[in-house]
């Protein structure tokens, strides 16, 4: 049955696009709505070429940025975003310093990429059709770093951003007493994030109605690297970055909330560190909603059609990316819905000692993932009156909604939170607690999380009504990994991090409560984690 949906996809295709080079060339504004009817012609060959389309992308080649230093750096293309940082520093405090620090983000992006809403009326009459197309390199609303591209960055945030909904919110507290002991200090951290992201890129709503009389047809079409809604990271790309917060989202709607205190001579504190954080994402790449008729008379039909590395909405990092990258947290998304926050605080008590202080941290995280990568929502009615031909289809490198990890990406990385993830919905929330020199305190952990993932990969929804002469069909497909993760060579060899996750087709949900004291006694110590993960 999927060899009859791509013989009929390949013939639609091939008998849309020859009218075209019989007239004169219109751009996409101008084929809202195109009727060619009466072409007669004795041969004719049309050669059709496409590279290099990467509408809604964000693109760093070669030495983009390398080595850069910025305590906020930030490519956003077609995207909605937010970044925050409220960083406070206090020596020489005395009783009662207080410290608020509030981020309220909201980021909502709604946007469509690529052709949308085209329809084709097309009556020909013709002895002789050849028909060429190659289209290579499709990299609508993607992620794409090459060469050394931010290797040796160093910041606290940096983000990259196409098509995607992103927040990032960071509250650092440095504060340290003059006296032999603090006393009744109040710091509060606080981040609510939304991110709602939905897009379509790729092909919309295209109606094509094709009634043609031939005597020969002959298509050959070639489709290479299609890589819509992806994160790719190739060579070198942000190989020894120095970042508290690296996030490449493509497609995606992520939080990323981090919450740092350090605190000196301490006593009767009141700690509070807060993120809330809600994620949805809503995702079409690729093909959706065509509807078309055709009715063809040929007497010889050959049809050449090849598909290689097609990895619609994934994660990709090749060769060196990423070697040796040091942070907090480090993020490559594609297709998927993220909430990643981290909550850390350190005490010391002083040369008196510390006595009851009150930390408090929370995490509550709800993530809810929909894409559809791949070909969906389409309906083909397709009468071909053959007296002989042939039909080869090629397939190969399927890797759509996948994480791929090869050679040696990711190798001796270093992070407290290492995240690839392609069409998921994935929570990570971390709190931490280190006290010294302090008694009788008391802290609270929780992380509330809900992550629920509706993810379909591949073809999807194709309805075919196909009425078809003699035809000899050669039909290939090899290496299908549609929603998989693949680790190839040395990738993440050597790799250090409390939380390494690599998900794809997932709902993920990772909570870490940790508390470390030395040369004191805890009050009460209450740590809790609530996960619900639903995954269709």
């Amino acid at each position: 049955m999927r060899g009859r949906k791509l013989i009929a996809t390949a013939l639609l295709a091939g008998m849309v696009s020859s009218p075209m080079v019989m007239a004169e060339v219109l751009s996409d504004k101008d084929l809202g709505s195109v009727s060619a009817q009466g072409f007669q012609v004795a041969v004719q060959t049309a050669g059709a070429h496409e590279q290099n389309i990467n509408n809604d992308s964000v693109q760093l080649n070669d030495n983009a940025q390398a080595a850069a230093a910025g305590m906020a750096v930030t490519n956003t293309a077609a995207s909605a975003a937010n970044v925050a940082q409220n960083v406070v520093g206090v020596s020489g405090g005395y009783d009662r310093d207080a410290i608020y620090q509030r981020n309220d983000q909201t980021a909502t992006n709604i946007e469509r990429s690529e052709q949308e809403g085209r329809q084709l009326d097309v009556d020909y009459t013709l002895f002789s059709l050849g028909m060429l197309a190659d289209v290579q390199n499709l990299n609508n609303g993607s992620t794409q770093l090459n060469g050394n591209a931010q290797e040796g960055i160093v910041g606290m945030a940096v983000t990259n951003a196409a098509s995607s909904a992103a927040n990032v919110a960071q509250n650092v507290v440095g504060l340290s007493n003059s006296s032999a002991f603090g006393l009744h200090d109040d710091v509060r951290q606080a981040n609510v994030q939304v991110a709602q992201n939905q897009n379509v890129n790729g092909q919309f709503a295209e109606q094509v109605d094709v009634d043609g009389n031939g005597l020969s047809v002959a298509v050959d079409m070639d489709r290479q690297n299609i890589n819509n809604g992806s994160a790719q990271l190739n060579d070198q790309a942000q190989a020894a970055a120095r970042v508290m917060a690296l996030t490449n989202s493509a497609s995606s709607a992520s939080n990323t909330a981090q919450n740092i205190i350090g605190i000196g001579a301490s006593r009767y504190d009141e700690v509070s560190q807060v993120n809330d954080q809600y994620a949805e994402n809503v995702r079409i790449n690729g093909q959706l909603s065509g509807q078309g008729e055709a009715d063809v008379q040929v007497l010889a039909l050959s049809v050449d059609y090849d598909k290689q590395s097609i990895n619609n909405g994934s994660t990709q990092l090749n060769e060196n990316a990423q070697f040796n990258v040091i942070g907090m947290v480090v993020s490559n998304l594609a297709s998927s819905a993220a909430n990643t926050a981290q909550n850390v605080a350190g005490i010391i008590g002083g040369s008196t000692g510390g006595l009851a202080n009150d930390i408090t941290q929370r995490n509550n995280q709800v993530a809810l993932n929909a894409p559809i990568n791949g070909q969906g929502g389409v309906q083909v009615d397709l009468d071909v009156d053959v007296l002989g031909g042939s039909i080869d289809i090629d397939e190969q490198n399927l890797n759509n909604g996948s994480v791929q990890l090869n050679d040696d990406a990711q190798a001796a990385a270093a992070a407290m939170v290492l995240t690839n993830s392609a069409s998921s919905a994935l929570n990570v929330g971390q709190n931490i607690v280190g006290i010294v020199d302090s008694h009788g305190d008391d802290v609270r952990q929780v992380n509330n999380q809900y992550a629920e993932d509706v993810s379909i990969n591949a073809q999807d929804a194709l309805q075919l009504n196909v009425d078809t002469g003699l035809i000899d069909l050669n039909y290939g497909e090899a290496h299908a990994n549609n929603g998989s993760v693949q680790l190839n060579d040395n990738a993440q060899a050597a790799a250090v991090g409390m939380v390494l996750t690599n998900t794809a087709g997932s709902a993920v949900n990772v909570g870490q409560n940790i508390v470390g004291m030395a040369n004191g006694y805890s009050g009460t110590i209450t740590q809790t984690n609530i996960q619900s993960a639903v995954n269709y």
